[in-house]
């Protein structure tokens, strides 16, 4: 059975923030010091229980490569996650915190 996780994009912010279930608030990465209320520009993206090549934790909305085709986003289609479950890929952005790769 896979984690259920979730990280939040503050679109007014500009920063991604993760869940600390305990404290019940979101925290900021990488340094837990920021709290986000939810804000109708935030975006909610979910774990999709996957991990790169680097150990790096995939979520929806994520560009990930596999070094030979071109980058992919990843959405919550299972024929997409069941293939990345298959093969060796990279996180390499995300499409809220590195807009310039829709360019490519």
């Amino acid at each position: 059975m896979r984690e259920i996780k979730f990280r939040l994009w503050s679109d007014n912010l500009k920063v991604m923030y993760t869940p600390n279930m305990e404290a019940n608030m979101w925290e900021v990465q990488p340094m837990p010091n920021g709290i986000c209320n939810e804000a109708p520009n935030d975006v909610l993206m979910q774990y999709t229980g996957l991990k790169d090549k680097n150990g790096k934790e995939c979520y929806w909305d994520d560009w990930v490569t596999d070094g030979v085709n071109p980058k992919f986003l990843v959405t919550p289609d299972y024929h997409l996650l069941a293939r990345l479950s298959e093969i060796e890929f990279e996180i390499v952005g995300n499409i809220y915190q590195n807009p310039e790769l829709l360019k490519d």
